[in-house]
Parts: structure tokens; C-alpha cells; sequence
């Protein structure tokens, strides 16, 4: 299997998975994928993240072609199991889920 293949199914394994790593989790889905493809490197422009693999981007939707303003990030071992990469987290976690809370939901809720 190749990388779009496995992100092409994460994509379409849950309903809201776009909103969902490229809302706060866009992190995450590097974290996963760099589980399967170790080669792969995380890009950001400070609000989102893109991965990386053999000079290919890609997000949840598939290949980014668009990368102006993105530099490479070297993240850490212990980076690795962060909940959220999102500017938009405020830190809090829900006490129903232990979810990261994001500013846009406290907005949203007031």
C-alpha cells in the first residue's frame, strides 16, 4: 500500500475525518502515518501540517500541490504522542473525553 492509498482510507474510514485532521488533528494524521512510511517529514505553515514523503505533500484530502509558507519541522520524540497541533487549542482538556478543547468550540458555545 501506498501513502495517498492509506491516507485515501483513513479519509474514508469515519464520516467528519476532513474536519477532523484539518481542524486540530492535522498532527495527528503525520503521527500515524509516519507509523507505517518512517521516511515521511512533517511540514507547517504554524496552523496546519503537511506530510512529506519522497518530495510529495500531503494532507487528509491527497496530495497538496500548494506549499508556499511551509518549512520543515523538527519535531521531538515526546512530540510524537501530542493530543493537537492546532494554534486554536487552549490547553484545556474536555472532562467527558479528555479531548483537546479548542478556542473556536469556546466561541461558538457563548
Amino acid at each position: 500500500m501506498n501513502i495517498e492509498m492509506f491516507i485515501g482510507r483513513i479519509r474514508n474510514s469515519f464520516t467528519g475525518s476532513e474536519y477532523v485532521f484539518t481542524s486540530g488533528s492535522c498532527y495527528q494524521l503525520f503521527v500515524i502515518v509516519l507509523a507505517l512510511f518512517p521516511t515521511c517529514s512533517a511540514y507547517t505553515n504554524g496552523d496546519h501540517v503537511l506530510i512529506e514523503n519522497d518530495g510529495v505533500f500531503y494532507d487528509i484530502n491527497g496530495i497538496v500541490e500548494d506549499i508556499q509558507g511551509y518549512k520543515h519541522y523538527n519535531y521531538t520524540k515526546d512530540e510524537l504522542h501530542k493530543t493537537t497541533f492546532s494554534m486554536w487549542s487552549c490547553g484545556l482538556e474536555c472532562p467527558n473525553c479528555d479531548d483537546i478543547i479548542e478556542y473556536s468550540h469556546l466561541i461558538n458555545q457563548s
